[in-house]
């Protein structure tokens, strides 16, 4: 129950501003609205004023707003307020606005986030894993490299210089490297399409071997894992960072096998048996990475430029999916309808209003994109 309240929450919220937008500037354009519907198909409740029914429909994935004239027949005269009778300029209007509500919608949850501040996981910047083929291997970056700077910079944490070295696509960051007791200027190509490299380069940092959240039911949990929990053994093999510790369990499979942790600077140990997951193809034992948080905070009027630049960041990276989905680079699998909108805003639920109003700006970015497209079916 607590799945589709969560995911009503969601596509009421995204879904009520965006007719919102037509319907505001069909009133101001002088059009009759019929309907103001929150949701599909037999009207559950509602009230009528003046012209408008507003109503509150039984079907929840969506909803419309039905102007006057809005389906043009041959030969019908239109009065004065159907939305035909109106010039081209106005019904382009019309038919923007609700995408550009939801532009703003997205705008004004990261400006409220950036205002009043959020937990922010901090990655290190010590380098785990190298890609094969990838730009970073053919600089000769290896895993325990530690990053300090990037183009004279310094940086840090990952974040920062994922954003650095994004921001130059088809050009080279010089990327400032400790080595041992060695420093070093490495130069590293960064691709033209940089959605192409989830880790830009080829690169992605070292973890430590420690617990973050832990699942409940898996093999984990039932042990009595905890979250900060710093695994050192994964039976009798030693581990220091998380990539050795995934290499450990892998290779242990699914026998049951005795797991040494640090808690509190006592030492446990616990025995599990590792869980094989069919989806990823791999044995797990229901951990995820443990990463430091940091509290980040842009005072006024400095939200209001990290909301602009957010917002253009996600809507950039919105159109990119949805053109790879279209000329076929992306399988359709990628795409995400109600169902997956339910589970990820009932999982979102149980962490945080930050996460939720999150999604809420993603799902309403998204929205708007697809209504701009020009296909009438994809309204609401």
């Amino acid at each position: 129950m607590i799945e589709f309240l969560a995911a009503f929450v969601v596509l009421g919220i995204v879904v009520f501003i965006h007719e919102l937008g037509h319907f505001v500037v069909a009133r101001r354009c002088g059009v009759r609205v019929e309907v103001f519907s929150v949701g599909f198909g037999p009207r559950l409740c509602g009230l009528k004023r003046g012209d408008t029914d507003y109503r509150l429909s039984a079907i929840p994935w969506g909803g419309y707003v039905k102007l006057d004239g809005e389906q043009y027949e041959d030969g019908a005269v239109p009065d004065a307020h159907t939305f035909f009778a109106k010039p081209i300029g106005q019904r382009i209007a019309v038919f923007a606005a609700g995408a550009i509500c939801n532009f703003i919608l997205a705008y004004a949850i990261y400006a409220l986030i950036f205002q009043l501040g959020y937990q922010e996981a901090v990655w290190p910047t010590t380098i785990g894993t190298v890609s094969d083929s990838s730009p970073a291997r053919a600089a000769g970056l290896v895993p325990g490299d530690r990053v300090v700077a990037v183009d004279g910079q310094a940086i840090p944490d990952w974040q920062e210089m994922v954003l650095r070295i994004a921001s130059n696509p088809g050009g080279t960051a010089r990327l400032t490297v400790q080595r041992d007791s060695t420093t070093a200027d490495i130069p590293v190509t960064i691709p033209e399409d940089v959605e192409e490299f989830p880790a830009i380069v080829g690169i992605w940092p070292r973890f430590p071997a420690m617990v973050g959240a832990v699942t409940d039911s898996f093999p984990a949990a039932l042990a009595g894992l905890r979250r900060g929990d710093r695994i050192l053994a994964i039976g009798d093999t030693p581990v220091a960072s998380w990539q050795e510790m995934q290499q450990a369990i892998a290779a242990n499979g699914r026998h049951a096998v005795t797991v040494l942790a640090a808690r509190d600077g006592e030492t446990l140990a616990v025995q599990l048996r590792p869980r094989y997951n069919a989806e990823y193809k791999a044995v797990l034992i229901g951990v995820s990475l443990w990463s430091e948080e940091k509290f980040k905070r842009y005072p006024f009027p400095a939200n209001l430029w990290q909301a602009a630049r957010k917002t253009a960041d996600v809507t950039k990276m919105t159109v990119v999916g949805i053109y790879k989905l279209v000329t076929l680079q992306l399988n359709f699998k990628a795409m995400g309808g109600p169902i997956m909108i339910v589970t990820v805003a009932a999982g979102l639920a149980g962490i945080g209003w930050v996460e939720v109003a999150l999604f809420v700006a993603l799902i309403s970015i998204s929205l708007g994109i697809i209504n701009l497209c020009p296909f009438p079916p994809t309204d609401g």
